[in-house]
């Protein structure tokens, strides 16, 4: 068999859904946004569909796909079991909607991923959306995108289109509570790590693969052996929390009246909230003027601080970029992994001595740190255009896995390195060049760290 045979070189399709509760405008910046990045459906729930007059027409397009939700939407849809409302009634949580709405089109899609969005939101991608996804393998049953969170320069935007075109965003690529503090200083205006908004992010799951439990942001998998919330760096959810200052006094007067019912808002969030509705019944609608300004609108200068400091991105183009990066692997010994064509297997080389001819750069994907799942890692490797699983065999040696699955590894990490495990055997990396699965213990050898390449 030749080499990138059993490889994938198929761009993976997909589609979004989102349920949105929101004025036409503001929805076709959505559907425009991502009718540019060639997503094969776009399932669009309204929400409220009363709320549209016939002559507030939305974008038409071949792939959108609208469906209102009205009360004989609710009484006549089958009801998904693992929803844990009423059958036949309209619930009354919003998230329950959208549980109920992504499933839906989960069982209709026929594409192969569905990404899951709310209409504040914009995804952003480095390269094109199917190339990304087609480097995960069928194990692996959701892909999970981190957020950026919109601030703007100088000015609050006053209309949906000066929402969209800001520039700025916060990320939590560095978690730093500290400096952010520093930002956030006012007693009440509790953040996470600056932002205001989710951190889960927003995630990719497998259409043909079953969901267990639904969720806005990460849906868990029937299947236990499935991987899940491995993370996509090439691409974010741009999430625009903040909208006009009309909008967000409009939501917090809502919150105040319990006229709009969110179910699931973290803690840090309630409290933030809570604080700012005191505040507003204090003293009135001005002060959440000066509030919104506070939280989303920095000064020329103090944005290019944070810029420059790492914690905020500059994005002037929000649906391409001029390069996609990956995570190489790099020993003890500053040696590099790397699939060795001759001998069809991985070894560790110099960064010298790696030959584009035989050489192919180890790569890794990793999903999500949290104490909910598990850790683990899959190798691969791209050649010829298509993608190679790699996998451990009986001696410990890393070679090619035949199979349009990956093999899931242990991953461990501390702050500074990361090191790989199965059947209870670490990855060790000899000065020789030698690369095995054999340890007993992390110690030198088996420390690994990643870095950032352009791809």
């Amino acid at each position: 068999m030749k080499i990138g045979e059993m490889g994938s070189a198929m761009k993976n399709s997909w589609s979004i859904v989102v349920t949105a509760k929101a004025l036409p405008e503001n929805i076709n910046i959505f559907i425009e946004h991502h009718l540019k990045l060639n997503p094969k459906e776009i399932f669009l729930f309204l929400d409220a569909p009363d709320d549209f007059d016939n002559s507030q027409d939305l974008v038409k397009a071949d792939s959108l796909r609208i469906i209102e939700c009205t009360p004989e939407f609710w009484k006549s849809r089958p009801h998904f079991h693992m929803l844990r409302y009423e059958k036949g009634v309209r619930p009354e949580l919003v998230e329950y909607r959208q549980y109920h709405n992504m499933l839906h089109a989960h069982s209709i899609s026929d594409a192969e991923w569905l990404l899951m969005m709310d209409i504040d939101e914009l995804l952003y991608t480095r390269s094109d959306v199917g190339n990304l996804l087609n480097k995960y393998p069928d194990n692996i049953f959701s892909i999970l995108l981190m957020p950026i969170e919109a601030v703007y320069k100088d000015d609050p935007p006053v209309s949906f289109k000066e929402v969209f075109d800001t520039d700025f965003f916060k990320t939590r690529k560095k978690v730093n509570y500290e400096y952010w503090n520093k930002i956030y200083d006012r007693e009440g205006i509790y953040h996470k790590s600056g932002f205001f908004g989710h951190v889960t992010g927003k995630s990719f799951t497998r259409v043909n693969k079953e969901i267990m439990q639904p969720s806005c942001h990460l849906n868990k998998p029937l299947d236990r052996d499935l991987g899940y919330a491995f993370i996509e760096e090439n691409m974010n959810i741009m999430h625009f929390e903040s909208q006009t200052l009309e909008m967000f006094s409009q939501k917090i007067i809502n919150r105040s009246s319990k006229k709009f019912n969110v179910g699931f808002l973290d803690e840090i969030s309630v409290k933030r909230t809570n604080n700012i509705i005191s505040i507003y019944k204090e003293k009135g609608e001005l002060a959440l003027l000066d509030i919104y300004l506070y939280m989303h609108v920095f000064s020329k200068e103090k944005i290019n601080k944070i810029l420059n400091d790492g914690y905020i991105l500059e994005i002037t183009d929000k649906t391409t970029s001029d390069y996609v990066f990956d995570h190489k692997i790099v020993s003890f010994h500053h040696s590099v992994l790397v699939y060795d064509h001759s001998k069809d297997i991985v070894i560790a080389l110099k960064e010298e001595d790696i030959s584009s001819s035989i050489h192919s750069i180890v790569k890794i994907a990793i999903n999500k740190e949290r104490v909910d799942i598990e850790s683990k890692a899959f190798l691969y490797f791209e050649y010829n255009y298509k993608i190679e699983y790699l996998c451990v065999d009986r001696d410990g040696k890393i070679i090619i896995f035949r199979s349009n699955k990956a093999q899931l590894l242990n991953y461990f990490t501390d702050n500074n390195y990361f090191s790989l495990s199965i059947d209870n055997k670490y990855i060790t990396v000899k000065p020789s060049c030698e690369v095995l699965f054999k340890a007993e213990k992390i110690n030198k050898w088996e420390q690994l760290y990643k870095f950032n390449f352009r791809s």
